[in-house]
């Protein structure tokens, strides 16, 4: 038979970390309103699990991270419920175990009883037939019979010669017929004791292996709790995933909606302080030296599948990283800008603007004139962002437009 802590420890080995289920036994309590939680909550996340799943199916983005991640913590909540289910077959299997032994006690002792009371009887018996042959030995020898032909010598005469002998006879058979009976009940009482050492030692093994039964079920119940500990801290983890995910979820449709009433503002900002005159530079510099991290067009959500333009490209960089103009022009925005954070807007002239955003400061002021590499401000992560990082924007009369068509290189 595997045990449950062998089953375990090869269970902790591949999955590295832990529906219910306890036994109620004469000594043990169960706390089935905290196992019907636990379960309860077990088979609520399940549902928004498999509803999370869906919906990243639904989006053709089956190779999400989340998605791994919620297949990942599917898997260790299986294993864990499956080493549970295990564990209580074999506590349940020596609890039933247990039952039966306590049932062979019962009735060992009841046939122990019985025993004991019927060894006392026959002892008993063998004493009061023991006596009886003793005071009749007595009685033989007071009156000389020791056999028929003492009590007919003993006595004159016909008749008493005929009550001699009748009664000499009577007294040898009964005196034989007395010690025949004990000689049987020598017999009973060596059976009979027999048979009570052997329920008395039957009942000795059997404690024996109840006790080691319920040593073995303390232990399994012990390890059973770990299980649960694992159990908890699986299904911690897995409403934290889940919160993340629906957290996850209300920030990109409330940035969805943010941005694009920003975006609308950003053009008509840009609409009311852009010049008319001026020439299209046709090329710029990158403004950070950093990584592009988002591309410019549309993104889907990898749980949603809701599509958002990105106005623009993400340069990743340590927060401080200097951000430089990547043309000269005229400065017409410099401020705090909705979710895009710290931001500026640079005109170029023939309908061009750069849009710099979630800088973590500004330098430069409205209606400043920089060239090609100024300073305009540095690398943050203010507004809606989620890490350090520049977001830049080419639009053309207001509208954005792949700032690859203008970066050099």
């Amino acid at each position: 038979m595997t045990s449950l802590r062998t089953r375990r420890a090869g269970v902790v080995a591949v999955v590295a970390v832990g529906f219910f289920l306890l036994i109620s036994l004469s000594d043990q309590g169960s706390p089935v309103s905290a196992q019907t939680s636990e379960e309860e909550q077990i088979e609520a996340n399940g549902l928004e699990i498999k509803d999370l799943l869906a919906q990243i199916e639904e989006a053709e983005h089956s190779r999400s991270v989340y998605a791994g991640q919620l297949v990942e913590t599917q898997e260790r909540m299986g294993v864990l419920r499956a080493e549970l289910n295990a564990a209580q077959a074999e506590i349940d299997r020596i609890a039933s175990n247990i039952e039966f032994q306590e049932e062979v006690i019962a009735e060992t002792e009841r046939t122990i009883d019985i025993l004991a009371a019927e060894l006392a009887a026959t002892q008993l018996d063998k004493r009061d037939t023991r006596s009886t042959v003793q005071d009749r030995a007595v009685d033989m020898y007071i009156s000389g019979v020791y056999g028929l032909g003492g009590a007919v010598f003993a006595v004159d005469g016909s008749a008493d010669f005929q009550v001699g002998y009748e009664y000499a006879e009577n007294l040898l058979v009964d005196t034989e017929a007395l010690l025949k009976s004990l000689e049987l009940l020598e017999i009973l009482e060596t059976s009979q004791a027999e048979l009570l050492a052997a329920e008395k030692a039957r009942q000795v093994e059997v404690l024996a292996a109840l006790d080691s039964d319920r040593r073995e079920v303390e232990e399994d119940q012990a390890a059973l709790d770990l299980v649960h500990v694992d159990l908890d801290a699986e299904l911690e983890k897995q409403q934290e995933l889940i919160a993340a995910i629906n957290h996850d979820i209300a920030a990109w449709d409330n940035e969805m909606v943010a941005l694009a009433a920003d975006t609308v503002a950003l053009e008509r900002e840009i609409a009311a302080r852009q010049s008319s005159g001026g020439t299209n530079p046709g090329v710029l510099s990158w403004p950070v030296n950093g990584r592009l991290s988002s591309p410019f067009g549309n993104r889907v959500h990898p749980i949603t599948g809701a599509v958002k333009l990105h106005t623009g490209i993400d340069l990743a960089a340590p927060t401080g990283t200097n951000v430089r103009a990547a043309g000269s022009g005229t400065v017409i925005l410099a401020q705090w800008f909705g979710g895009y954070g710290n931001a500026v807007i640079i005109d170029h002239g023939g309908g061009l603007t750069t849009f710099y955003a979630h800088m973590n400061g500004i330098n430069v002021t409205r209606g400043q004139t920089v060239s090609t590499g100024d300073v305009v401000g540095w690398v943050g992560s203010t507004g809606f962002s989620t890490g350090p990082h520049l977001h830049f924007e080419t639009r053309e009369n207001g509208n954005p437009v792949n700032p690859a068509k203008y970066l050099n290189g």
